[in-house]
């Protein structure tokens, strides 16, 4: 927030490359009234400043637009959700809680509540959909080790936590999305083939690998 170190002079409404910028700061401070109230409905205002941080006039202002929006209302030092502000905070918790949930389930990701927490407020609607319609794929999900000889399947995540070793399979093209068929089968290992390429894999590294088989997703 240190681009939102600027003149008190004029109101950061009033500056349009600060719009972007306040309007994620309003979003953060739903979620976190949202959060910080699930007790009694109520919110600290130092436990806000101290969750979403910025500057206290970013905060001020912020606080301002969302009363004016009927977001919320003060009571003092604390700050209580209208109806229609829960109704907002928590389709932007909702949202976060799912992105969290993607990265970890599909990329492995473990610092998923950081990434949430950026990706949150750029993430469209049709794109969400998008993801949660992947995400509702891996329900009927297989290993890449339970195809059968000639099967082809797209790869929907790779399940391991090895850093290096998740960025070697991606960078042999075992990627989501990816189309993969399985070639042959032998002792210990598969025989894959991606992109044109053939490739094989160990079986633990096979059963690491997500997949859903073509057939499967046109019977859909």
């Amino acid at each position: 927030m240190d681009a939102l170190r600027i003149t008190n002079e004029v109101p950061l409404g009033r500056l349009p490359f600060l719009n972007d910028l306040l309007k994620m700061y309003k979003e953060d401070l739903l979620r976190a009234i949202l959060e910080f109230g699930r007790k009694n409905g109520e919110a600290d205002t130092k436990d806000l400043i101290a969750d979403v941080g910025g500057e206290p006039r970013l905060f001020e202002q912020a606080t301002l637009d969302l009363e004016k929006e009927n977001l919320i209302t003060k009571k003092g030092e604390y700050i209580v959700l209208t109806p229609a502000g829960r109704e907002a905070a928590e389709k932007i918790y909702a949202k976060h809680r799912f992105i969290e949930k993607y990265f970890s389930e599909v990329f492995n990701e473990p610092d998923v509540h950081i990434l949430a927490h950026a990706l949150e407020h750029c993430v469209s609607d049709s794109l969400l959909a998008k993801m949660q319609g992947e995400l509702a794929l891996m329900s009927e999900t297989l290993n890449l080790s339970d195809l059968k000889t000639g099967e082809q399947a797209t790869i929907l995540a790779i399940a391991v936590s090895d850093k290096k070793l998740f960025s070697r399979l991606l960078g042999i093209g075992l990627s989501p999305r990816s189309k993969v068929k399985l070639f042959e089968k032998l002792p210990g290992q598969l025989v894959v083939e991606v992109e044109g390429r053939k490739i094989a894999l160990d079986t633990f590294i096979a059963n690491k690998v997500l997949v859903s088989k073509e057939d499967r997703k046109k019977a859909g």
